[in-house]
């Protein structure tokens, strides 16, 4: 889809990244030498204008809206063009989320017997009824090492086998059964095939390579075949040969740490094997009698495994730009709005939810919750309208905990380490092949929102260059500004 053009009113010879510091020396002088009164951010609105109109980014269009908590306009530019936000979509995401159900709300999933339990054997299949619930995963804290998240995968499913006990299941007659056509997706997901109803570790394995020596969790991984070889990479996935497993290749002569997400083999199997496995190894016989359809009466649930909070769910998912629980998250949408866990009803159910709100622009054109689709469109004012939204209401807090911190957390933790930048700037990144984004908000010196801000670049061929813009415009914003020094 081509996308139209505005250019900025001002343009530059200046090639870049040069052109950036060169102008904020300028910006800095031209400040330093007008009283406060008179800086009346023309400086840096005439600066942010020569970024844009770069040479670097003769190809590519520019967004960017800048303003007071109170709705004060700093800077605008291209403020209404919708644009592809990658994963800024998260933040909308999350909005919609925490304003239709609250940060205290808990998927489940469903744990039925197929039979009747009798003299300590359940005389049926297991059967888990998923509805998008995580809660057999190891995978944040993100700094964790594999071995303990190891233990930690060890001791949830150690924890799942003792209240099977205490329902009086010790042994399972039939097999484990994955039920996912209550939640709405019986038949996988095509878009983002690890965010089904019923996930284990979230669908992905974690691989570390440290001096020589190779170790995963989780420590088996039947759905994923693990190759070593001598390449320019860490790690990469590998073309599969339709053998129904993910194909990764590691380089064992370099360190390396990276996670890998289901793609080509089955979720559900993934889960199927992995609970079997596990509830074995800590005491629960699963005998997988074939004999043992699933037409046996169902009995009501004997209990339920519940999600972390979804304040929690989303401030990983936001630091961390973690497109499954965005996924999961979005779908879920759709299933408490409407019951079924579909991308229709989940962007029915968000239109709604933004509409309830006065934020009837919200979904511009929304595809998936991750912003990993290219079919997503949306316009910084948009973006603006709902960071801005957000601080008002009950789940300011919840809001505000999924966003990386500049020099600090998250995605940004490597990131404007450096004054006037680090500490200041609390925001979500986002990246596509062509694609960079930063959108949040401008801190001040106590690690209040001061401004809210939204930029996002489309067509650009250069992504160091363009974040070094979105660098250049946010550190002449907070120089032009008495308040924060």
């Amino acid at each position: 889809m081509a996308l139209p053009k505005q250019k900025a009113a001002y343009s530059t010879s200046v090639s870049c990244p040069a052109a950036f510091r060169h102008g904020l020396c300028i910006v800095f002088a031209l400040l330093h030498a007008f009283p406060v009164g008179a800086r009346s951010h023309d400086v840096v609105r005439r600066h942010i204008d020569h970024i844009f109109a770069a040479p670097a980014f003769s190809d590519a269009t520019w967004a960017c809206l800048i303003r007071t908590i109170d709705g004060s306009t700093v800077y605008g530019f291209n403020t209404y063009h919708s644009l592809i936000p990658a994963s800024n979509q998260k933040i909308l995401t999350a909005a919609a989320a925490l304003l239709q159900s609250g940060p205290d709300y808990r998927s489940r999933t469903l744990v039925i017997p197929g039979g009747r339990i009798e003299d300590g054997v359940l005389r049926g299949n297991l059967i888990m009824s998923g509805h998008g619930a995580i809660h057999f995963t190891a995978r944040f804290p993100a700094d964790q090492d594999t071995a303990a998240r190891t233990a930690v995968l060890d001791s949830q499913m150690r924890a799942f086998a003792r209240q099977l006990r205490r329902c009086g299941i010790y042994e399972i007659e039939g097999d484990i059964i994955a039920r996912t056509a209550d939640w709405g997706m019986a038949g996988g997901n095509p878009h983002y095939p690890a965010a089904v109803a019923l996930t284990f570790h979230e669908n992905t394995i974690d691989i570390t390579v440290e001096n020589g020596v190779m170790s995963t969790c989780p420590e088996a991984h039947e759905s994923f075949e693990i190759v070593t070889g001598a390449h320019a990479d860490d790690q990469k996935r590998m073309p599969t040969t339709g053998h129904g497993r993910d194909l990764i290749s590691v380089n064992t002569a370099r360190n390396s740490r990276d996670f890998w997400r289901l793609t080509e083999a089955s979720a559900t199997e993934y889960y199927r094997t992995r609970l079997r496995t596990g509830l074995v190894a800590h005491g629960i016989t699963v005998r997988c009698a074939d004999s043992l359809a699933a037409d046996r009466p169902l009995q009501n649930p004997i209990f339920h495994l519940e999600s972390p909070p979804l304040a929690d769910l989303l401030r990983d998912m936001g630091r961390y730009s973690d497109n499954l629980r965005a996924e999961l998250i979005f779908l879920n949408l759709g299933y408490i709005g409407t019951g079924a866990a579909t991308y229709p009803h989940a962007v029915e159910t968000m239109k709604a939810v933004f509409q309830r709100h006065n934020l009837t622009a919200a979904t511009s054109l929304v595809a998936d919750g991750s912003g990993l689709s290219r079919e997503n469109r949306i316009a910084v004012h948009t973006v603006a309208d709902v960071l801005s939204h957000m601080l008002n209401t009950p789940y300011r807090s919840a809001f505000l905990a999924m966003f990386p911190v500049a020099g600090q957390s998250g995605t940004l933790r490597d990131k404007m380490i450096a004054a006037p930048l680090a500490h200041r700037i609390m925001a979500k990144t986002g990246t596509l092949r062509d694609v960079k984004a930063l959108s949040g908000y401008i801190l001040d010196t106590a690690g209040e929102p001061k401004l809210v801000f939204s930029i996002i670049c489309n067509g650009a061929g250069n992504h160091a260059e363009a974040w070094q813009a979105i660098e250049s415009v946010l550190t002449a914003v907070i120089a032009a500004d008495g308040n924060f020094e």
